[in-house]
C-alpha cells in the first residue's frame, strides 16, 4: 500500500504514515496537506496529480492511517525520526527485496525514496509538458516539480535534484490512459 501511495502521489513515507491528508478534487487529483518538509511552519494545502484514481489513493491512505504503523502527528512532531524508526527502514528493506533493485558498487541504484522522483518525472511527461495547451502556462520541468512536490516557489534547487531520474513503461498507468487515451 505504501509503495502504491508513494508512486501514485509522490509523498514521503513520513507524510503517508503520519501527517498526510487527502481531499479528492478530481478523478486524478487530490488536495494534499501535511507536508513534512517546509521552509516555514506554514502548512498550506495544495493540489497534486495522482497517477492512480484519487479515490483509490484516499482509500489507501485511510488503510495506512488505520494500521499499527501509523504515527500520530503529535508524536512525529516531538520526535522527527518516529516514522523513520517505526516504518521507513523496514519498508525500504521490504520494497528492495520485493522489487530486487540492482546494485552498483554495493548500493541500490533505485532507493525507496527515489520513487518520489519517478512520480514527478511521470507527472511532468504526462501533465506538465502539456500545461500550455490545457492551462495556458508553460513552466519549466524544475518549476513544475517544485509545484507538485511542495517546494517553495523560489526553491528550484531542491526540485532540480529530482530531475536526474527518468522512467520508461509508464504509458499503461491509469492517469496516462485517462489523459492520453
Amino acid at each position: 500500500v505504501a509503495l502504491l501511495l508513494i508512486m501514485g502521489t509522490g509523498r514521503r513515507s513520513v507524510e503517508l504514515f503520519s501527517t498526510a491528508k487527502f481531499e479528492i478534487t478530481g478523478e486524478f487529483k487530490v488536495k494534499f496537506s501535511g507536508q513534512a518538509k517546509t521552509k516555514s511552519d506554514e502548512n498550506i494545502p495544495y493540489e497534486i496529480p495522482t497517477l492512480f484514481p484519487s479515490e483509490d489513493m484516499v482509500l489507501a491512505l485511510d488503510s495506512i492511517q488505520k494500521s499499527n504503523k501509523y504515527v500520530e502527528p503529535s508524536l512525529q512532531k516531538e520526535d522527527r525520526k518516529a516514522v523513520s524508526k517505526k516504518v521507513s527502514k523496514p519498508l525500504s528493506t521490504f520494497v528492495n527485496d520485493i522489487l530486487d533493485y540492482p546494485l552498483v558498487n554495493g548500493k541500490r541504484v533505485l532507493t525507496f525514496e527515489k520513487h518520489r522522483a519517478i512520480y514527478a518525472f511521470i507527472c511532468w511527461e504526462t501533465i506538465g509538458k502539456h500545461l500550455s495547451e490545457t492551462e495556458g502556462r508553460n513552466p519549466s520541468n524544475t518549476a513544475y516539480y517544485a509545484e507538485i512536490l511542495g517546494h517553495s516557489e523560489n526553491d528550484t534547487q531542491t526540485a532540480q535534484s529530482y530531475t536526474n531520474i527518468q522512467a520508461e513503461g509508464y504509458e499503461s498507468l491509469p492517469l496516462v490512459k485517462y489523459l492520453h487515451g
